[in-house]
């Protein structure tokens, strides 16, 4: 089995938090070093040579799921299509609504608090904030509107 950078390895249910420059990616580990996310994938093949740990930062605050149960639902998503919003649901609310049945993303909930408590931010920091918010594809298609 993969581990992360501190070393443990993880077990079915566990969130995986992998460093993507300046955003983190949340996966759902679901066992035999598979993720689920929409697509199954081998955690190695997720991850690539980047760093990641298990941070299931959420089990002081809400009871997590069954593995199994986590498990099973992941699999069974497997496919399916989500409609993705940065801020509203995006890859760490899917998996913490895996794990603990409610959608939750501190990443958001950040980004939110500290656009909002910005009292003289110019459109060009605006956009900027926006640009790391919202995926590089996304990005290039709302820059030709």
């Amino acid at each position: 089995r993969c581990a992360g950078e501190d070393g443990k390895k993880p077990k079915p249910g566990d969130l995986i938090e992998v460093k993507c420059g300046v955003y983190k990616h949340w996966i759902v580990y679901i066992g035999e070093d598979n993720v689920g996310t929409i697509k199954k994938e081998k955690l190695k093949d997720v991850v690539k040579d980047g760093k990641w740990k298990i941070n299931n930062f959420l089990d002081q605050k809400y009871q997590p799921r069954k593995d199994d149960d986590i498990v099973k639902e992941a699999c069974a998503r497997v496919g399916s299509s989500l409609t993705y919003d940065v801020l509203g649901y995006n890859c760490e609310h899917f998996a913490t609504e895996l794990r603990y049945g409610k959608p939750e993303c501190r990443q958001a909930s950040s980004a939110i608090t500290e656009f909002s408590t910005q009292t003289a931010i110019t459109a060009r920091n605006a956009v900027h904030l926006v640009y790391l918010l919202i995926p590089s594809h996304e990005m290039s298609v709302l820059m030709q509107n």
